[in-house]
Formats: structure tokens, C-alpha cells, sequence
């Protein structure tokens, strides 16, 4: 189709003539488009991203304390498309709100066209959009500032690549290897989803030609490895450069979360909270994915796209449950539940499986829709008294200050924004007065998040704090080591000098490579075994 036939069309009234069926699916589209809108909103955690953003695009670095090169992202692609649009408009809030948006409607806009195709599409477009309109998690995630939308687009893409063939040509490999590999730069713990899946189109769904019976052979083998290492190049490169600038393959952040020397018990007990509290507050979110699970396990077996897809989703919840669940109700879990309204109904033996997946969006329709104030009331008090942590619906305490009504009010209203700026959580302190947090939950101190955590008995996914040791506040405050414990000094200086040095300073790289095999570990066990602090604690 070229651009004369184009505009042909669309002058003789040709272009677009909406059937029936087109009408429901906008207005499904639009309704859903309004309640994420009116629900619109900017977390705290969004701002460590939009913080690193700025230093970046003034010229101090991608980190965000100036000097010291540390990775606070756990969603770097996400925080680079935002940079790239704070580049254009310096305005964090309404890049980030933008794109969001974006991404949200892109992976709607998928989710229904999968729909559409459908033989009962009304019946499943009318149960899909009631869920949509009524899950607490969607609408508050598919903005937030974070990375939940790109997401939940690309595993669109990538499900739509997916369920189009049988097989695939190296075109298509390529696409399912992209495709994974912007998942995993975008967050990389999302990428256990569709691992399985990955290698196993990759090993057993390779056509060289119509001749090819696709079974698997180490000729193939080795026709795929370099068209799988091309597709995930982005993430590698990042990977790469992560290593080079920051002296190491992960965030920071998920140092600071997972390394207390906490026992993996209490983590695991708090993961299972963190599913229990989540379901209460939003049905949906477990109860689609283990439906799904159940059935396909069950009844779908037998076809290795769907098992695949299935496994990846168990082995997915037990690593929220590994890693303590989150702080932020049902965020971990909104990725699962996007993926099974894709793929819960596909047909199985010649049929689709409607009646027992509308049963199950019919219950957590009626569950979200008709929760009570008693049934709010008596959950919140047995999660008070019996949790082992808190969790928080994040929107609902920014909504009044980060929301994008109140916001949009607020600069109707003083022709500035100003409501945000009043918030002093640490996030949207730091971007917007520096250094002004309490130094024992800063997430971006790479010393501290390699120290153990102090052990409170109700202590906070996400939100452990550490003893400070002495003489660092000094060190931190006038740039000169004055801590006193020469162990912890020595392991200090070298640290800095990886994180602070000339970047193409040889020495600098052979002192990475030194700290990453664990050189200088021993320096910082012996301060931890001499001020005992794997078992310190508060009263």
C-alpha cells in the first residue's frame, strides 16, 4: 500500500468503515483508557530513575549521586527511553506519564486485536474488559512512572510473535530473541518468564525450508546460536557497560534488597504474604495465573508452547516468593496476569476453553467490584495483626499529591505544579533538594549494600536499613575516608576508586576485575565478623 493509495482512501471515504464488531472493541478500548487515567499516577521508586536521568542529561553521569558511579535502576531501558525524553522536555513527571501511556495503550491495543480474532470474541472482550476496569493492580501499574507498561507491551509483542507460527524461520528466531532480550534490559527478572519458551522455539521450532521436519540437530544448533546472540545483543551490550561503568552486572538496588544476611526463611515467608495480601487486594492477580497454571497443567499439557509458557509463570511466582515478594501490592504480579488474559483462551483440542475461564474472571469481577467495607476492614486488621511486614497500595497514598487529575488541578490552579514538591519521601526528596535522606535506607550507597542489614523481627521488603559504621557519615559529608575501622577503610578506598576513577584508567579495570573475583572480600568480612553484625539487631 503506498502513501498516494493512502490518501486515496481516505478521500473517497474508503480507509476505515467501522463494522459492529470494530465499534465494541473502541468502546472497550476507550472505557478501559479512562479508568487508567483516572487512576494515573507517579510513584516515589519512579523518581531514583528520573533522578539518574537528569544527572545524565546535565552531564554528571548515568548515576544518581554525581562522583560515584552507582546504578539505582532496576529498569535501565525504561529509565533510558525516559531520559531520551527528558532530552526533549525536561519534565520527568509528564515524560514518564507519557510513555506510560504509550506503552499501556500499545499492549492494550494488542491484547484486544489477539481478541478479535476470536470466534466468541464478545463474550471474551466483555469479560477481559471487565476485569481490566475493575483489578486495583492494572490501572494503578500501567503508570506509576515505572517500567510495569513496557512490560506489559513487550511480552504483547512477543506473544503475538509467538502464536503466530508453528514454526519458525530465522527472521521470526530473531524477533523472539529481540523481543526476550528487551524484556530482560528492561527489567532482568521478568525475563525468567519467557526463558523456557525462548529455548525451546529456538532448539525445536527452527525451519531452515519447507523441507525441514523442524526436529532438533546440532546443525541447527549452531545455525541459531549467533541469530539468538544478535537478538539479545541490546541486553548484553548493556550488561557489558554495566560491568565497565558501575563494577557489576546488577543494580545496586538489588544488593541493598537482597543482600542483609537475613535467613531465607523470612524471605520466603514474606513472598507467600506478599501473594496472600495481593489476592485479597486484588483477586485477579493470582487468581487468573494459578487457574491458568492448573488447567494447563492439566488439560493443555500436551502442547509445548503453552507448557512452556505455563512453567515459565511457576517458576516466575516462586521467585517473588524467593526474593520476599515487594513493598507495592500486587506490582510483581500484574506481568502474570496480563499474560494469562492473553493466552487463557486458547483453544485446546479443537476448542476453547470459554466456560471455565469466563467462570473464573466472573469471581474476580464480582470480588473486586463488591468488596465491603467489612471485608476491607477485617482484612486490613488480621494482615495488621498476623503479616510478617507492611504492604501498601502505593496509588492510593501518592494518588493525592502524584496523581494526574490533582496534578493537572494544581497547574490549573497556580499555573505551576506544586503538589509534588510537597511530598518528602526519598525518591522525590533527592531529585528535587539532593542530598537530604536518612543515610540508612539510601538505596545508592554501594558501600552500605554490601554490609548486612539491620534485623528488626517486622523489617520491610525493599526497605532494610544498615549501621552505619563509624566515621562514614564524615567520609560521605567531606569526600576524605575517616572511617575508623582500617578493614572497612582499606575495602572503602577501593571501592571508590572503582566507582569514582577514571573510567579508561587500566588500573581502575584491573581493580574491577580484583573486586568482582572477590579479592578485597575479605576485608569487609573481617569488619563484619569483628562488629558481629550478621547478628546485630534493634530492640
Amino acid at each position: 500500500m503506498t502513501v498516494k493509495s493512502v490518501l486515496e482512501k481516505i478521500k473517497n471515504n474508503e480507509f476505515f468503515t467501522p463494522t459492529v464488531k470494530d465499534l465494541f472493541f473502541i468502546a472497550a478500548f476507550i472505557l478501559v483508557f479512562i479508568r487508567i487515567l483516572t487512576y494515573a499516577w507517579a510513584s516515589d521508586d519512579a523518581y531514583h530513575a528520573y533522578t539518574m536521568s537528569a544527572n545524565l542529561i546535565a552531564g554528571n553521569g548515568f548515576t544518581p549521586t554525581p562522583g560515584i558511579r552507582v546504578n539505582v535502576s532496576t529498569c535501565p531501558l525504561w529509565t533510558l527511553v525516559v531520559t531520551l525524553g527528558m532530552v526533549i522536555w525536561n519534565n520527568p513527571y509528564a515524560i514518564g506519564m507519557i510513555f506510560n501511556l504509550l506503552f499501556s495503550g500499545t499492549a492494550l491495543f494488542m491484547l484486544f486485536k489477539f481478541i478479535y480474532k476470536k470466534d466468541d470474541w464478545l463474550v471474551i472482550l466483555s469479560a477481559v474488559t471487565a476485569v481490566l476496569c475493575t483489578s486495583k493492580t492494572y490501572l494503578s501499574y500501567t503508570t506509576s512512572g515505572l517500567e510495569n507498561a513496557q512490560i506489559l507491551m513487550l511480552s504483547s509483542f512477543y506473544l503475538t510473535v509467538l502464536f503466530k507460527n508453528e514454526y519458525f524461520s530465522k527472521k521470526e528466531l530473531f524477533k523472539i530473541a529481540l523481543l526476550e532480550g528487551l524484556i530482560a534490559f528492561t527489567r532482568m527478572d521478568c525475563a525468567l518468564i519467557f526463558a523456557l519458551t525462548s529455548a525451546y522455539v529456538f532448539l525445536f521450532r527452527y525451519k531452515k525450508d519447507e523441507k525441514d521436519s523442524g526436529k532438533f540437530s546440532l546443525n541447527k544448533l549452531f545455525q541459531v546460536i549467533p541469530i539468538a546472540l544478535a537478538g539479545l545483543f541490546p541486553f548484553i551490550l548493556w550488561e557489558l557497560f554495566s560491568w565497565f561503568y558501575y563494577a557489576s552486572f546488577v543494580p545496586n538496588t538489588a544488593l541493598a534488597k537482597l543482600n542483609t544476611g537475613f535467613p531465607l526463611s523470612e524471605y520466603l515467608l514474606r513472598g507467600v504474604w506478599y501473594g496472600f495480601t495481593s489476592f485479597f487486594f486484588d483477586a485477579a492477580l493470582l487468581l487468573f495465573p494459578v487457574s491458568f497454571i492448573i488447567y494447563n497443567l492439566a488439560a493443555n499439557y500436551k502442547n509445548p508452547k503453552i507448557l512452556s509458557v505455563t512453567l515459565g509463570i511457576v517458576f516466575y511466582l516462586m521467585y517473588i516468593v524467593y526474593i520476599g515478594g515487594d513493598f507495592m501490592l500486587g506490582r510483581h504480579f500484574l506481568s502474570l496476569l496480563w499474560i494469562t488474559l492473553f493466552l487463557m483462551f486458547m483453544p485446546v483440542g479443537g476448542q476453547q476453553n470459554i466456560p471455565f475461564f469466563c467462570a473464573v474472571i466472573i469471581l474476580a469481577f464480582f470480588y473486586d467490584f463488591f468488596q465491603t467495607d467489612f471485608l476491607k476492614q477485617s482484612y486490613d486488621d488480621y494482615v495488621k495483626e498476623n503479616s510478617p511486614c507492611w504492604y501498601a497500595d502505593e496509588q492510593e497514598y501518592y494518588y493525592k499529591n502524584t496523581g494526574l487529575i490533582p496534578v493537572v488541578d494544581d497547574y490549573l490552579e497556580n499555573g505551576e505544579v506544586t503538589i509534588i514538591k510537597k511530598l518528602r519521601n526519598y525518591g522525590i526528596r533527592w531529585f528535587h533538594f539532593g542530598k537530604k535522606t536518612s543515610y540508612e535506607y539510601r538505596l545508592y550507597d554501594p558501600l552500605l549494600s554490601r554490609l548486612p542489614a539491620v534485623h528488626i523481627k517486622k523489617w520491610r521488603t525493599g526497605h532494610m536499613r544498615r549501621k552505619i559504621p563509624d566515621g562514614y557519615k564524615k567520609t560521605l559529608n567531606t569526600g576524605v575516608n575517616h572511617i575508623k575501622d582500617e578493614d572497612l577503610a582499606f575495602y572503602y578506598d577501593k571501592l571508590k576508586f572503582i566507582l569514582s576513577g577514571d573510567l579508561f584508567d587500566l588500573e581502575r579495570l584491573k581493580e574491577t576485575v580484583k573486586f568482582n573475583n572477590g579479592t578485597y572480600d575479605q576485608y569487609l568480612h573481617r569488619y563484619i565478623e569483628k562488629h558481629d553484625l550478621v547478628h546485630y539487631s534493634k530492640p
